[in-house]
């Protein structure tokens, strides 16, 4: 059986990358996956990948049809939300690209890459992976406080004018149009909280969706002892450290204001004055410069042993997301061994358990993510050493329950079971 992924990008954005995971497990697991890209990977060695911006005409033609992507898509100056077109796109048909496939397996098809009605050309079987609400909305990648996606995405908040009554409804109803239409496509959630989502959208609501939880390359973040991992780095064992880091820090839906808040709220706190905050990520519209000491910013970090050592010497992963389908750089904590703190928000739910491997925070409260910062860096300091790091095995030990070896398992099963039917 031959699978094909279609994502956006280079395999260095988060969703890419989760898809990326999945191919190279199903290759492990003995299925001839291929992996379909936009743009050349810009991460070494990969294997089974092709992608299509190959010509100086095709990247320009790509830039051309994302462009126009953005242009369709613009709304209010000051909107939060994260919203795609789906008019322009520079693949419209999917059938010479994948003719040799069994089943097609779309990720994030955004950026002018894919357009959904490519899916009525084709006769496969098609499994379309949820890596944020874009595939049952009418434009938006999170929906954050508005609900319109369940009725139909009139009154859209990210435009004013007859764009906020028609662009996204438009939108709507060509996605249903589609999703009715393709009797063998198969909706995946990569968190219960984003399938459900999608079940309350009229899009899917009468369609087959099941949950397989996003997969990690957790033998890359393994458990490391943290005075070890402090030392490593470069740290002062006099402190306690908090890590906090994303991909992209300026996304809205990430929340990373509220780090701000918190930076704010703890700097007269003498429960803070022995604990430093470490930043990762592109951290250049976060932080002022101004943080007088108390944050040590990694910058991107791109080597996946330093990221561990950075989140092994922390006494708490510190995420701010508003809404997340799922997350990743929550499993990469627990699996080195630290515990976390969200908001009690979306994907985040059902990732731990309360007071066990993390702090749930009243969404969206500040002094209650701070009060889990507290809990976490009370078990570094009360408990003795050898407990505490005990405790730190069986955190890192939990999270493997999200290894991307799992989740090949059950999309080799769900590849199957469509198969079959499709015969």
């Amino acid at each position: 059986m031959r699978v094909s992924h279609i994502c956006y990008g280079n395999l260095s954005g988060g969703a890419s990358k989760g898809a990326y995971n999945l191919h190279l497990a199903l290759l492990d697991e003995g299925v001839d996956s291929n992996f379909i890209c936009s743009h050349r990977p810009g991460i070494g060695e990969t294997a089974s990948v092709d992608y299509l911006a190959k010509t100086n005409s095709t990247k320009f033609l790509f830039r051309v049809f994302r462009k126009l992507n953005h242009l369709a898509s613009r709304g209010e100056p000051e909107s939060k939300w994260l919203f795609s077109s789906d008019k322009f796109a520079y693949v419209r048909d999917l059938s010479n690209l994948c003719k040799n496939s069994d089943v097609i397996n779309l990720h994030w098809i955004n950026g002018g890459f894919v357009s959904p009605y490519s899916l009525l050309r084709i006769k496969q079987p098609v499994v379309w992976t949820f890596r944020d609400m874009w595939p049952f909305t009418g434009g938006c990648h999170y929906s954050m406080n508005c609900d319109n996606y369940v009725q139909g995405c009139g009154n859209c908040p990210h435009f004013s004018g007859s764009d906020k009554r028609f662009k996204a409804r438009r939108q709507f109803e060509r996605k249903e149009s589609i999703v009715s239409n393709k009797s063998n496509l198969y909706g995946v959630g990569i968190s219960p909280w984003i399938t459900e989502s999608a079940r309350r959208s009229a899009i899917w609501s009468n369609s087959n969706l099941r949950t397989i939880w996003n997969g990690v390359r957790v033998e890359q973040f393994p458990y490391v002892r943290r005075s070890s991992a402090i030392r490593r780095l470069g740290l002062s064992e006099d402190y306690n450290y908090i890590s906090f880091g994303a991909l992209n820090h300026s996304l809205g839906y990430k929340g990373s204001e509220k780090f701000i808040e918190v930076l704010n709220l703890t700097e007269q706190d003498p429960d803070f004055a022995k604990v430093k905050f470490l930043v990762f990520g592109d951290s250049k519209a976060l932080l002022r410069g101004n943080e007088g000491g108390r944050v040590i910013d990694f910058g991107l970090v791109k080597d996946q042993n330093k990221l561990n050592l950075i989140y092994a010497a922390s006494s708490g992963f510190l995420a701010t997301s508003i809404q997340e389908a799922f997350g990743k750089t929550i499993v990469e904590s627990l699996s080195s061994g630290t515990p976390v703190v969200t908001f009690r928000t979306s994907a985040f739910i059902d990732m731990f358990n309360h007071m066990v491997q993390g702090f749930h925070a009243e969404s969206f409260s500040s002094s209650s993510l701070i009060e889990g910062m507290k809990w976490c860096i009370g078990l570094a300091r009360n408990k003795n050493e050898a407990d505490y790091e005990e405790l730190r095995k069986v955190i890192s030990r939990y999270a493997g329950r999200f290894d991307s070896v799992k989740c090949a398992k059950s999309y080799k099963s769900l590849y199957e079971e469509i198969a079959s039917k499709d015969t």
